[in-house]
């Protein structure tokens, strides 16, 4: 049976980045695909956090994988590293290696040299030195628009190509379980949560406040709570936007620090609103539709899922909080099925998502490429 070995490091925790997550779920739709498939771990914080979740993978050290002949490697998390790829080959010369793409690196390396002066640790001068150059790129569908060119670049090969995208519902499932809750049930709806993690242009608070500025002057509610906003706390010119609208002026809207969804849904949040800018698919979205609850989003690859308003439409998104306020709790049940049948596209319960998978492997290991387009109606490749 062929091994693959999927990298992972958690630098925060588990949740904090989607990266981590990926790997999981890539390493599940692996599996599945009939592969003998590792959670190779950068140290032994990731090692213990991914094992409370991941009871199905092999999970361990990198170091241990030095030991294993592997047929491919595929990087999501830790970096792989020339030594790290020499050790490996070392068991198996014909080793391929592929750089599974999920951030917006175009994005992140752009803010850091147009306002990140004073910097010093430079992720793209004599990276060449350090970093593996992969055999592929592998990208998820919502990153190819503005990274597809730039990944050519960034990882120094020109075989770059969308894949299918992935989620899988045990980790939601799980934190719902460990707090004995169950999916959504009719509630007053007046508590809304931003998520949004505050770190980039691409996914902040700022845009989702003005939308429920304008909304509470329509349908009044009780809460709003602005999650993952504790490293923006300190910037004035934050303080000074939120402060400046009614909605914390009535006390209505506070900032907080980040949560996973479970406890958000669970303790905080009746609905959730989402705002993203270039990362059209969004772990987030599918965890709060999975478990019944509304989600208010902007994502144009995942246009069925939830309550979908586009880009920057603001009016639009006032419209669908109105829609979710006044008829959600009728077609709750409705909603859950619904979209639990349409998320089932990127889980390994769609069978042709794993044919895809296995193809791509295949393709690798034999030296061959094709770069595909993606299908969001159906999250397929052709």
């Amino acid at each position: 049976m062929k091994r693959i070995g999927i990298t992972v490091k958690i630098n925060n925790n588990l949740f904090a980045n989607g990266v981590n997550q990926n790997a999981i779920y890539l390493g599940r739709v692996l599996k599945k695909c009939g592969y003998n498939v590792d959670l190779i771990c950068g140290d032994k914080k990731t090692v213990d956090e991914v094992k409370e979740y991941e009871k199905e993978l092999n999970v361990f050290h990198y170091e241990k994988s030095y030991n294993i002949r592997y047929n491919l490697i595929i990087q999501v998390g830790l970096l792989v590293s020339k030594p790290m790829f020499k050790n490996w080959k070392l068991k198996n010369n014909d080793l391929k290696f592929v750089s599974y793409s999920c951030g917006n690196d175009y994005l992140i390396n752009t803010e850091r040299m147009l306002f990140d002066y004073k910097r010093e640790n430079n992720t793209l001068k004599d990276r060449f030195n350090h970093d593996q150059i992969p055999h592929q790129v592998w990208s998820i569908p919502q990153m190819e628009n503005t990274n597809y060119f730039f990944y050519k670049f960034y990882r120094g090969q020109e075989k770059v190509t969308v894949v299918p995208f992935i989620w899988d519902p045990f980790v939601i499932e799980r934190n719902f379980s460990l707090r004995k809750e169950s999916t959504y049930t009719p509630r007053p709806l007046e508590r809304c949560g931003v998520m949004e993690p505050n770190m980039s242009v691409m996914k902040n608070s700022i845009f989702p406040t003005l939308i429920l500025e304008k909304s509470q002057k329509k349908n009044p509610i009780k809460k709003i709570y602005l999650f993952g906003a504790e490293l923006i706390k300190e910037s004035k010119p934050y303080i000074n936007f939120i402060q400046s609208t009614d909605v914390y002026k009535a006390g209505i809207l506070t900032v907080e620090s980040r949560f996973q969804t479970g406890k958000v849904l669970t303790e905080h949040a009746d609905f959730v609103l989402s705002w993203q800018w270039e990362n059209n698919l969004n772990y987030l979205w599918f965890d709060v539709a999975w478990m019944g609850y509304p989600i208010i989003h902007n994502g144009s690859m995942c246009q069925d899922v939830g309550y979908y308003y586009e880009g920057f439409d603001g009016d639009s998104a006032v419209l669908k909080i109105d829609e979710v306020i006044k008829t959600h709790n009728e077609n709750y049940e409705n909603y859950l099925i619904k979209n639990r049948e349409i998320i089932k596209r990127y889980t390994s319960q769609n069978e042709n998502l794993i044919l895809q998978y296995k193809e791509l492997v295949e393709n690798v290991l034999n030296n061959k490429f094709e770069r595909k387009q993606y299908d969001w109606k159906e999250n397929k490749i052709y």
